[in-house]
Formats: structure tokens, sequence, C-alpha cells
């Protein structure tokens, strides 16, 4: 896939599964009302050109994504897994404000 998916921590991983990947993440960021939504319906819409930007998520989304991105694209659990994100987001919503 682009040299901008591999920068982002998904090297080493077919153009599918980082497809994939990045689909659970949106998927995970819209469900939980994270991010504004971005109209992808299947990985296959995932093209070298998409991104997500700070402009693309609330404060609690970039919370998330701070804490537990970079540990969860380099995780080899399988390309939709996203617990680790999932416990991320309970730690950041029971932390006190």
């Amino acid at each position: 896939m682009s040299k901008k998916l591999c920068e982002a921590g998904l090297s080493g991983e077919s153009d599918e599964q980082i497809a994939t990947k990045i689909f659970s993440l949106i998927s995970f960021l819209e469900g939980n009302g994270l991010s504004r939504k971005f109209g992808i319906e299947s990985p296959s819409e995932i093209t070298d050109e998409f991104a997500i930007t700070s402009e693309d998520l609330n404060e609690e989304g970039m919370n998330v994504i701070r804490k537990s991105y970079e540990k969860w694209s380099s995780a080899d659990t399988g390309s939709g897994d996203v617990r680790l994100l999932e416990l991320t987001l309970k730690r950041v919503r029971n932390s006190p404000k």
C-alpha cells in the first residue's frame, strides 16, 4: 500500500490486512462517537490517499489515539482486533476529569 500507511506504523502487512485494520479503526472511532463519519462502508474503499487527521477526531478520540495507537498498530493480534483501543477508551472515560 502507500508509503503514508507504512509511515503510520502499518508496514509489514499485506494491503488487505492494512485496509482491514484501518477499517476496524474507523469503525471503532465512529461507533464510539470519537470521530466524524468517514462514509467508508468496507475495507475495499480504503485507498492510498485515505488519512485520519486530528481534525477528524474529537478530544476523547485524540486521547485514545495518543495513548494506544502506536501499540495497537504494531500489535500482531489480527487485523480487525480493537480490544486494546476498547481498553484504552474505557480508561479514558473512567479517568477523573
